[in-house]
Parts: C-alpha cells; sequence; structure tokens
C-alpha cells in the first residue's frame, strides 16, 4: 500500500528539528509523533510512549532509540514480528532507519521522516499540523460509531497425552535385579504390577511445572490455578479462552480500573473488541459497544457481567450491544 499525505519538503532545503512518525491505520493517518525523547516504546498497553491497540500488537513490541547518529529501531521479541519495508527484523537486532522507511506493526504501518522544515506543508499546499479533534459539549451526547467487526475464535482445547505404556510384557525392573532372577517370566508380570502404578506417577513428578502453567496444565485444573489469582471463571465456559484469561491476569490486574483493562478483559474472554469511551462532560460515564458475530456463543447478559465484575467501582455505564447481519 502506497502512503500518501506526509510531508513535502521545499526543493533545496535541507529536513530540519526532530524526526517524526506518520502513524496510518487502514490507510488513514491517525497520530503524528515527534521524536523527541530518548526513548519511543510501542506496545499494545498505555503504557507505551506510542500505544497500538489491537490484539496483533504485544504489549512490549518494540522500541526506537533516538541518537545523534540516527534513529534505530529493535523488534523486543514480539509475537507477530516488527516489519522495515518487506523485511522482517530478528528480535533484539537493532537496524537504522532512514527516511521514508515505513514500518509494519499489525495493522499498523508507521512512516519515518527524518525531519521537517519549518515552512512544511502537506500535498494540499497548507501548513502541516497535528488535528486534534474539539473538546465535545457537555450539552452533546457522544457520538461513537458502531464498531467495526473483529472477532478473534478461541483457541483450541489443548490436547491431552497420556504416559506411554511399557514397551515389553515384562516389567523394567527386572534389569535391578540379579542376573538369576532376570528370566523369570512370572516375576517379570508381577513386578509389572507396580511398574504400571508408580511410572505414571515419575512421570508426573518429572513435569510437575506444566501442571502450573495456564498454557500446558490439564483441563480439569484451570479452576483451581484460577483461584489463585483471584480470577473468576464463571462467566468464561471456554477451555482456550480461560488459559488466555489466566495467562494474563497478572497484566490485567495491573490495568484493572482503566478503559484499557477493561477493553483488554473482555477481548481475552469473548474475543471481540469493545470500543469504550467516556460520557463527554461526565468522565464517571463508560460507553460501551460491541458488536458480536453470528459465530459467537457471546450474549448480552455475559458481556454485562464482565463489565459489572471489572469497571471501576464508582462508575456507571451505558452498554450497546449489536448483532452481526
Amino acid at each position: 500500500m502506497t502512503l500518501t499525505g506526509g510531508t513535502s519538503h521545499h526543493q533545496g532545503e535541507a529536513p530540519t528539528g526532530p524526526g517524526q512518525l506518520l502513524v496510518y491505520s487502514e490507510g488513514q493517518l491517525v497520530r503524528v509523533l515527534a521524536l523527541n525523547v530518548p526513548v519511543v516504546t510501542i506496545g499494545r498497553t498505555p503504557a507505551n510512549v506510542l500505544p497500538l491497540p489491537h490484539p496483533a500488537v504485544s504489549r512490549a513490541h518494540a522500541d526506537l532509540r533516538i541518537s545523534p547518529e540516527g534513529v534505530i529501531l529493535t523488534d523486543r521479541g514480539s509475537a507477530n514480528g516488527t516489519w522495515v519495508e518487506d523485511v522482517r527484523l530478528a528480535p533484539e537486532q537493532p537496524v537504522q532507519l532512514v527516511h521514508g522507511n515505513v514500518i509494519r506493526i499489525g495493522p499498523f504501518q508507521l512512516r519515518y521522516e527524518t525531519g521537517v522544515p519549518a515552512t512544511a506543508t502537506g500535498t494540499d499546499g497548507a501548513p502541516l499540523v497535528e488535528e486534534r479533534p474539539a473538546a465535545p459539549s457537555a450539552n452533546v451526547a457522544a457520538q461513537m460509531p458502531v464498531p467495526a467487526l473483529a472477532f478473534e475464535p478461541s483457541p483450541p482445547p489443548r490436547p491431552v497425552y497420556q504416559v506411554p505404556s511399557p514397551p515389553d510384557a515384562a516389567s523394567s525392573y527386572l534389569d535391578f535385579l540379579p542376573v538369576i532372577f532376570q528370566d523369570g517370566e512370572f516375576l517379570g508380570r508381577f513386578l509389572m504390577i507396580f511398574q504400571s502404578i508408580w511410572e505414571p506417577l515419575e512421570h508426573r513428578q518429572d513435569h510437575m511445572d506444566m501442571y502450573v502453567d495456564p498454557r500446558t496444565c490439564p483441563a480439569p485444573f484451570l479452576p483451581w490455578l484460577a483461584d489463585w489469582f483471584g480470577v473468576t471463571v464463571g462467566h468464561v465456559t471456554e477451555e482456550g479462552r480461560l488459559r488466555n484469561l489466566i495467562g494474563e491476569a497478572v497484566e490485567l490486574y495491573r490495568w484493572r480500573g482503566t478503559r484499557y483493562g477493561l477493553t483488554r478483559l473482555i477481548e481475552v474472554c469473548t474475543g471481540i473488541t469493545p470500543l469504550i469511551a467516556e460520557s463527554p462532560g461526565n468522565p464517571a460515564i463508560l460507553h460501551i459497544r460491541m458488536t458480536i458475530p453470528s459465530e459467537s456463543n457471546v450474549d448480552r447478559d455475559a458481556i454485562e457481567r464482565l463489565v459489572k465484575l471489572h469497571k471501576p467501582a464508582h462508575t456507571a455505564y451505558l452498554l450497546e450491544v449489536f448483532s452481526q447481519k
């Protein structure tokens, strides 16, 4: 995709001033970020200098380091990768950017520009300024668009692996006995009784760490593991979503009471990204909109239970739920 609407430098005039990033989403310029700090962290959460709220963006995705020698981009081991032009960056391998480089992170495209003249203009000849929407009047209702359909199916249940059966009819415990006993057929079958009991227990002890990891523990262990984190699992019935919820519990607690925290919690539990905004003139009222696809088994009651459990205690909310046609 060709990015347009950026700056155009006057002929013969070298770029001056700090560099900047032009952030595009679906072909539209959504933000202009001046690179006037030593480090610009990029990730999904609001803790980053440049937050990019999308499930395809990792919490700590990449960072830019600004120095007199240039701007260095480093991927921080992100799940879906960081791309410069058509090349995916290796994790933790710094790359120096040049003017005009396009960085792709999830659905976002970031165009790097080394600087703009003081009299820089856009393609229409008008001075380039970052447009900011005017604050809505307290007497005007918030105009929120209907959220675009974005649904992420639940991951499949984890496969169940059985303890491997002994390869022979005779017990391998015979190998630990004197040679005179190793040819006894009856003794081999008799010791197999004990081997069939003890081997699964030893196998479990060897893999005990997998029982306390939400990604690998058996499904019946999930509610027990959720109790460790104080996670309510009654509203999450799909195994894959429950594993994701427990795995992100610590991060979700960090953002509890914020719009991002509530948005991410609903994403993890339902696979649907809500649109949440504060009502104009009254930040204690949250306006929540969601579009539920036909293939989802989530209903309005399930969403309302999530909102009531995890919204800030001092806030009220207005929930609007749309169904896919």
